[in-house]
C-alpha cells in the first residue's frame, strides 16, 4: 500500500495544465483537462479500494488524507472551469464601453475579478505544474470570486475561509 501511495504521488510530479491563448486578449485559458480529471478519478478509485483493504490500518490516515486531496483537487478544477466559462461569457460584454457606462457597478466588480483572473492565468502559464498551480489557486481565487458574488466556489468557502491547501 505504501508503494501504491508513493506511485500516486510520483504520478503528479510532471502533470501540467494545457493552456491555449483566448482570441487576441493576451489571456491564456485552460484547454483540455480530461487527462487530469481521468488521473484524479483513477486515484480516487484506488484510494477507495485501499481503504477497503484489511491491511489499511497502518496507512489509514495517510490514505484518507490523499483521497480528500484528490477530491478537493477535482472540485477545484470543476469550479475553475465554471469560473472560466463565466469569464468567457462576461469578458466580451464588459469589454464594451457602452455596457460599462450603463452598468458601472457591475463593470467595476467585473474589472476586479478580471484582474485577478488574468493574474491566475498568467501564473498558470508561467508554472503549469498542477500541484503548484492548485496550491496557489486555493489561496487566491476562493476569496476573490466569493467576495464579488461569483457563486461558483463551494459554499464552505463563502461561510469560512478554507484551510490552507496542501497537495502533499
Amino acid at each position: 500500500m505504501e508503494k501504491a501511495k508513493k506511485k500516486m504521488v510520483h504520478d503528479w510530479e510532471s502533470v501540467n495544465f494545457t493552456m491555449t491563448l483566448y482570441r487576441d486578449s493576451g489571456v491564456s485559458i485552460l484547454a483540455s483537462v480530461d487527462d487530469i480529471l481521468m488521473l484524479l478519478e483513477d486515484h480516487i478509485v484506488r484510494t477507495q479500494t485501499m481503504r477497503g483493504s484489511p491491511f489499511i490500518k497502518p496507512f489509514e490516515k495517510e490514505i484518507r488524507e490523499w483521497e480528500e486531496r484528490m477530491i478537493r483537487i477535482q472540485e477545484t478544477i470543476d469550479e475553475w472551469l465554471k469560473v472560466q466559462a463565466q469569464w468567457l461569457y462576461l469578458d466580451p460584454i464588459f469589454s464594451s464601453e457602452d455596457i460599462m457606462q450603463q452598468m458601472p457597478e457591475e463593470g467595476q466588480m467585473f474589472q476586479v475579478v478580471d484582474s485577478h483572473w488574468r493574474g491566475i492565468m498568467k501564473n498558470t502559464v508561467q508554472q503549469p505544474l498542477v500541484r503548484r498551480v492548485l496550491t496557489a489557486l486555493q489561496r487566491r481565487s476562493c476569496r476573490v470570486f466569493c467576495a464579488y458574488g461569483w457563486q461558483t466556489v463551494p459554499d464552505r468557502c463563502v461561510v469560512r475561509p478554507r484551510e490552507p491547501f496542501k497537495f502533499w
